[in-house]
Formats: C-alpha cells, structure tokens, sequence
C-alpha cells in the first residue's frame, strides 16, 4: 500500500510540474509579436509613373481583394483604348511577405495556379474566384526586404496564412452557448477548425506552446492583380500580359527608388 501510495504521489507531482510547464509556454507563446523593421512611411516617397496609366493610391477596393499589411498600394486605370470603359482596374502592392493563395483559400475563394514563372520571371499567376462567382488574375513574386530583389521562392512556401480546410462562413465563435450543447459535434468541430487555422496548421502552435508563424519583414510580397470588375475566361490572356508588364515596370522602378536612397 505505501508503494502505491508513493507512487500516485510521483505520478501526481509529475503532473502537477507538467502542467506548470505548459503552462508557463502557453503564458510565453501569449507575447505580442515583435515590431515590424520595414513599415509603410519607409515607402511613403515612392511615386512611380507608367506612361499609359493613370497612378493613384488605392482607396475603396472591397477586403476580400484586399488583405492587409500594405507597405504601400497603388491603383491604375488604363488611359489607353485596350482599357476602354468597363474594363479592369490594376492595383499594385508591396505587403510584409504572407502566403496569397492560402489567404484567399481561407476567405472562400477557388485557387487555381495558371502560370509558375519562377525560374525566369520569378512570378507566380493566379486565378481567383470567389463564391458569387467574381474573378480575378493576380501577379505574386517574393523580395529581398534589403535590396527589392526578386526571389525564386514559391509563395506558399510562406507561413502566414497556413490553413488546412476553408472555415464555414456561416460559423460564429461566441464562447459556451446553448448552441454548443444543441449542436456538440457541429460546434467542437468548427472551433477546433478555426483554431488549427489560426496556428499555421502547426502542431505546437495549436496546443499554445509556441506563437504561430506571422507575416515576414524578410520577404515581400510584390502583387499585381486585377480588379474592377470580373475577368472573363475569353480576356485572362490579355490582363495577365498587362499586369506582368505593369507589374515588370513598377518593380524597376522601385528598385531604383531603393538603389537611389542607400
């Protein structure tokens, strides 16, 4: 019997110092992340001009299309007759570097990889289709945070976001309700989604004994998408062609903008 009895008082220190440990990580893993090196007044004197387009700052565009961490974003309008009226909005952006098609995944948009340019043009193409049925083609490439370089990493490579299943839209996180009881299965199996998301789909992370993966300051993301109004299947050739080129005349542009202030 003292056998036992010192044994259940092994096994329940071990516990209790188990607990502590994890604890004590959880408690670590809470820290804010730390401060951003690289932040938007860095850019704020990048002014590029593309001959053929007006230039201005983005300003409306719907959060669906437009995830955040901007370091800066432009909008352009085609002076030329190729975009006559009715035709798609460019916007251009430099964000701290995340994984795209991952973040519209989450959002509910169908993913579909149209062109891997990495090896010469270090692009990556993307169509995008949201659940009403709005399409869009976006640009994607990698840069050096010190000297604007293009990379030849894929972008979902990145972390931030890292998601295994899309949440359902229709599921809203509001604590220990009776929701929970009427719908045990339906609620734990939403909340225990949305948490294995929200940790990069990252084992430690899930169980709160490390931050999950964020956004980088080392890589940035370089975009160019369309926007507007919805590409149609007939026209993707076209706006894919004119945003890469867009997309090759502002990246010189800032290149020589960074160059220029070292």
């Amino acid at each position: 019997m003292k056998k036992v009895g010192r044994n259940g008082a092994i096994l329940l220190l071990a516990c209790l110092a188990l607990t502590g440990l994890w604890e004590a990580l959880a408690h670590r893993s809470r820290y804010p992340f730390r401060p951003f090196e690289i932040t938007a007044s860095d850019f704020a004197s990048f002014a590029p001009r593309l001959k053929g387009w007006e230039v201005g700052p983005v300003c409306g565009i719907e959060e669906d299309l437009e995830p955040g961490m901007h370091l800066f974003s432009l909008r352009l309008r085609g002076a030329r007759a190729a975009h006559a009226a009715g035709a798609p909005e460019f916007v251009v952006r430099l964000t701290y570097g995340f994984n795209v098609p991952m973040c519209m995944k989450y959002k509910g948009y169908a993913v579909q990889e149209m062109a891997n340019n990495l090896e010469t043009e270090r692009t990556q193409v993307w169509r995008f289709a949201s659940p009403d049925g709005f399409r869009s083609i976006w640009v994607t490439s990698l840069l050096r945070a010190g000297d604007l370089a293009r990379t030849d990493t894929d972008v979902r490579a990145m972390a931030f976001p890292r998601v295994n299943v899309c949440e359902d839209p229709s599921w809203v996180p509001r604590g220990l309700t009776a929701d929970v009881f009427r719908r045990p299965v339906y609620e734990i199996r939403n909340f225990l989604r949305m948490r294995w998301n929200e940790s990069r789909c990252d084992l430690l992370a899930f169980l709160k004994l490390r931050r999950p993966a964020g956004a980088s300051d080392e890589l940035l993301g370089f975009i160019a998408c369309s926007t507007g109004r919805s590409v149609g299947p007939g026209e993707e050739e076209q706006v894919r062609r004119e945003l890469e080129v867009v997309m090759q005349n502002v990246h010189r542009q800032l290149a020589a903008w960074r160059a220029g202030r070292e």
